[in-house]
This record gives structure tokens, sequence and C-alpha cells, in this order.
């Protein structure tokens, strides 16, 4: 998956994140992003949840609890056939 995202800071700074994955548990959609798009070369990745706004627009936001963090860090992990621990 080659595409792009374009995330905006709490500084107001916009950065380009590569998707590298997506995926859907108990009804939720979720991104695995990453600063590169070459793994080897990636040096922070964050998973992000999807959230509907107004108007139809759809917005993401970083997944900040840890339990849930780490159910769809695994579901990832299983899905791009990783094993990093």
């Amino acid at each position: 998956m080659e595409k792009s995202i374009f995330i905006t800071g709490e500084d107001g700074q916009t950065e380009s994140w590569y998707i590298m994955g997506s995926t859907t548990l108990g009804g939720v959609t979720y991104l695995l992003v990453s600063d590169s798009m070459d793994e080897e070369e990636a040096t922070e990745a964050k998973i992000l949840r999807e959230r509907s706004a107004d108007g139809g627009d759809v917005l993401y936001e970083d997944v900040t609890d840890e339990k849930e963090r780490d159910a769809v860090a695994d579901l990832f992990d299983a899905l791009l056939g990783g094993s990093e621990e």
C-alpha cells in the first residue's frame, strides 16, 4: 500500500505519513502509518483510529490507550507477517 496521508500536529506543522496497512477491529477502522515508505528506513510508526466528522469527512487520531494499541498492533503484525517483538 503506497498511499500517504497528511497529519497536522498540535504545533500546526503538517507531516506526510505513509499508510503501511489498514484493518478493522470491533467495527473501528485503523491505519498503520510510518514516516517512510521503506520499512527498513522507517524511524517512527503510529496506529491511527478512524473517526467520522461532520460533513462526511474522515478524521484520524492517535491510539493512546495501551490495551487498544497492543491489540491492534498484534493484528497488524499477523496481517503484515511481521515477527518483531
